[in-house]
C-alpha cells in the first residue's frame, strides 16, 4: 500500500533516522504542519518560555551528549531571538541545528509580514545555511544539516523551509537522498609518524587538550598514565580528565596564577596539542606562549593552529585515532615525568589561586568551603552548570570537575540566562546524571521563568541562585575603577514564594548545603537552592581603597585646571 507523508511528516522521518530525540522551541502559525507531525513522532518536543531560552537548551542537550541540538522557531520573531544562541555554539564549538521556515513575501517578492533576510543575519554565526525548496529536499538538507554540526569544528548550522515544501503531499520516501558529510579525518599516516616518534623521543612531553575529547576520555586516562604523560587540560575542556587523576593539570586561568601554567608548560620539552581550539578562554585571553619548535599539533580539522600558534609538525587525524596510536608505542616512551613531581606542581598550583576579583562571603563562609561542600554533597559523575558572572568565576576557582562533560557554561561568548535552560537541557541528554546548575540572580531575572517548563515537562534538576541583590562581578568592576557602582543593583523576588508559584521545590542553603542538596537530588521535581552572598572584608577593602584614590584624583584633576585657569585667565 502507498504511502502519503507531507513535507512535515519527512522532516519528522529524518530528524528520527538521524537519532534526533528532542526539539527545542515554541510552536507558531508558520510551523503549526511541523508540530502536528512532531505529536505522531518519537520526537518530544520541549517548549521553553522563549526561543533565546531553546537554543540554550539545545546547546546544554549537545554539550552533554556529543550529539547536536536542534532548535524549532517560527520565521521573524522567532529567529530574530535565537542569535545569541548560535554565537555561543559559534565559538563555543558546539553542534546545533537551526530549523525555521523561509520569510514571506509579497507579490513582488519583497519582504511581507514578520519578514526580514534570516540567512544574512545568521550567516557570520552558522557554519553554513541551507534553504529546501521542495519537499523532495527536506530529508537530503536534514541530513546534510546534522552533519555538517557534528563535522570536525563543530558548530551550529540554519535551514529554512519554504512553506509549501512541508504542506505537500508526496510517496513517502524510505531513506536520505544526499550523501552524508564526513565527521572524521582519514590520519595522514607520514605526519602521525612523526609526531609519535617525537612524543616517543622527548623526555617531558605534555598533551595539551584542544578539543572535545569526551568520547576518548578513558584512553587519554589510559595513555596519560602508561606514559607518564601530563596532561594539560584548558576551561573548555574540564573534566575530560578528573581533576583528581594524578596525571591532570588544570589550567584554568580563574583557578591558579596563570604565570604558574605558563612555567609548568614551559619547562616540557614538547607540546602535543590534540585539537586546534586554542581560544580566549583556553589560552587566558591568548597570554599562553608556546614555542613554535616545541609544538606538534593533531589537528581534528586538518587545519593549522589559529590566533598566531604555530607547530613545527601537523597531523590531520581524530582525536581517537591518534591515542589508539600513540597507545600502541607508549612501551617506547621515556619520559623522566614522575607521580611525586606531578603532585608537587599541582599543589603548586592550588596553592596560588587568583586573587582578583575578590571574593565575597558564600552562605555566610567563604566560597571556598561552599564549594567544597557542594563537591562533597554530588556523585562524581555529576554535571555542574553556571551562567556568566561572579558565580562562574567563583564555580571555576574552587570547584573540582571529575567527569567528562562534567562542567557546561557559557565559555567565549559568555552570554547571561544560559546556565538555567542550558541544565534543562543537558538533564534531558543525561537523564541518569544528577545535574545542578549555579546562577546568579542577574541571570536569574533573565531565565527564572523556565522553571516552569522545568516543572511541566518533569526535569529534576537543582537550581542553586546566589542572592546578592546585584550584578556583583560588574559591580566589583567599578568599585575596582571607581570605588562606587551604578546601574547594578537587582530587585530580586522572594524565592521561596516564587519557587511555590511555579510549583518547584525550595531549599535555603544556611539550613545545611549537603542536606538541602542531598534532598533536592532525591527529588523527581526541580529544586530551587537559595544562597545569600554578602560583601567579605576584602571587598570593603578594595572599594575603600579605590574610592579613596578616586577622590584623590579627582581632587588633583580640578586643582590643576584652577591653576592653568589662573595663569591663562
Amino acid at each position: 500500500m502507498t504511502t502519503f507523508r507531507s513535507g512535515a511528516e519527512l522532516l519528522c522521518d529524518a530528524l528520527e533516522q538521524a537519532g534526533v530525540e528532542f526539539v527545542f522551541g515554541v510552536p507558531g502559525t508558520q510551523t503549526v504542519e511541523i508540530y502536528d507531525a512532531l505529536r505522531s513522532s518519537r520526537i518530544r518536543a520541549v517548549v521553553p518560555t522563549h526561543e533565546l531560552a531553546a537554543a540554550f537548551m539545545a546547546n546544554g542537550y549537545a554539550r552533554a551528549s556529543g550529539k547536536p541540538g536542534v532548535i524549532l522557531t517560527i520565521s521573524g520573531p522567532g529567529v530574530a531571538f535565537v542569535p545569541a544562541g548560535l554565537a555561543e555554539a559559534r565559538l563555543d564549538g558546539v553542534p546545533l541545528v537551526h530549523f525555521s521556515i523561509a520569510p514571506a513575501t509579497g507579490p513582488t517578492v519583497e519582504p511581507s509580514f514578520q519578514a526580514f533576510d534570516q540567512a544574512a543575519l545568521l550567516r557570520p554565526l552558522v557554519k553554513a545555511a541551507f534553504r529546501a525548496n521542495e519537499r523532495s529536499d527536506i530529508p537530503g538538507v536534514v541530513r546534510e544539516a546534522l552533519a555538517l554540526a557534528a563535522a570536525p569544528d563543530p558548530g551550529p548550522v540554519f535551514v529554512e523551509f519554504a512553506p509549501p515544501a512541508l504542506r505537500e503531499q508526496g510517496v513517502g520516501i524510505e531513506a536520505f537522498t544526499a550523501a552524508a558529510v564526513a565527521t572524521e579525518r582519514e590520519p595522514n599516516s607520514h605526519s602521525l609518524d612523526a609526531i609519535l616518534d617525537a612524543l616517543a623521543a622527548a623526555q617531558r612531553p605534555v598533551l595539551l587538550v584542544a578539543c572535545d575529547c569526551s568520547e576518548s576520555a578513558e584512553s587519554l586516562a589510559t595513555l596519560a598514565a602508561a606514559g607518564r604523560l601530563p596532561i594539560v587540560v584548558p576551561t573548555p575542556h574540564r573534566g575530560v580528565l578528573p581533576e583528581d587523576d594524578p596525571w591532570t593539570v588544570c589550567s584554568d586561568d580563574q583557578r591558579t596564577s596563570f604565570n604558574r601554567i605558563q612555567e609548568f608548560v614551559a619547562s616540557a620539552d614538547l607540546v602535543v596539542v590534540l585539537g586546534t581550539r586554542l581560544t580566549h578562554v583556553a589560552t587566558a585571553g591568548f597570554c599562553l606562549a608556546l614555542a613554535p619548535e616545541r609544538v606538534v599539533c593533531v589537528s581534528d580539522t586538518g587545519s593549522t593552529l589559529p590566533h598566531g600558534y604555530s607547530a613545527r609538525l601537523i597531523a590531520g587525524c581524530a582525536p581517537k585515532e591518534f591515542l589508539s596510536r600513540a597507545m600502541s608505542v607508549a612501551t617506547r616512551f621515556v619520559s623522566t615525568w614522575s607521580g611525586d613531581e606531578l603532585a608537587k606542581w599541582q599543589q603548586r598550583f592550588a596553592a596560588e589561586k587568583p586573587a582578583d576579583p575578590p571574593e565575597p562571603l558564600v552562605n555566610g563562609g567563604t566560597p571556598a568551603s561552599f564549594f567544597a561542600a557542594l563537591r562533597a554533597a554530588l556523585p562524581r559523575n555529576a554535571i555542574l552548570v553556571t551562567d556568566s558572572g561572579l558565580h562562574q568565576v567563583l564555580t571555576r576557582r574552587h570547584f573540582q570537575v571529575l567527569a567528562p562533560r562534567g562542567f557546561i557554561f557559557p565559555s567565549e561568548f559568555q552570554s547571561m540566562a544560559f546556565g538555567l535552560p542550558a541544565a534543562l537541557g543537558a538533564k534531558l541528554a543525561a537523564p541518569s546524571r544528577p545535574v545542578v546548575v549555579v546562577i546568579g540572580d542577574g541571570g536569574f531575572a533573565m531565565s527564572g521563568l523556565d522553571l516552569l517548563t522545568a516543572a511541566r515537562d518533569s526535569i529534576p534538576v537543582v537550581v542553586i541562585v546566589f542572592n546578592d541583590g546585584q550584578l556583583n562581578l560588574i559591580r566589583l568592576q567599578q568599585a575596582r575603577e571607581f570605588g562606587r557602582s551604578h546601574g547594578v543593583e537587582l530587585l530580586v523576588p522572594d524565592l521561596a514564594q516564587f519557587a511555590r508559584a511555579v510549583s518547584v521545590g525550595y531549599g535555603a542553603a544556611d539550613d545545611d548545603l549537603a542536606r538541602v542538596v542531598r534532598g533536592a537530588l532525591s527529588s523527581p521535581a526541580p529544586t530551587l537552592v537559595e544562597v545569600i552572598v554578602s560583601d567579605s572584608r576584602s571587598i570593603l577593602g578594595v572599594r575603600a581603597k579605590s574610592l579613596a584614590r578616586e577622590t584623590v584624583r579627582r581632587a588633583i584633576g580640578q586643582r590643576a585646571v584652577s591653576w592653568l585657569k589662573r595663569r591663562l585667565g
